[in-house]
């Protein structure tokens, strides 16, 4: 899943791509448990590996980035 490092985020909404192309059998709307499932195991996996502190540095970090305005 994850193949090269990087420094600073490179996501961009399109790389979600067509919702309806690409999940046809899940259709526009999906749970919200399934993606507190997947944040919750994600979570846990980071605590396991990294400790508390560094998984929950990287939390913050990956949300700040997410919902801060761009200059």
């Amino acid at each position: 899943m994850f193949k090269e490092e990087r420094n600073q985020s490179q996501f961009d909404w399109s790389m979600l791509g067509d919702l309806k192309e690409g999940r046809p059998n899940l259709g526009p709307m999906t749970h919200v448990a399934v993606y507190r499932l997947m944040q919750f195991t994600l979570r846990d996996t980071l605590i396991r590996e990294f400790g508390v502190e560094k998984a929950d540095r990287a939390c913050s970090s990956a949300m700040r980035s997410r919902f801060t305005p761009r200059a």
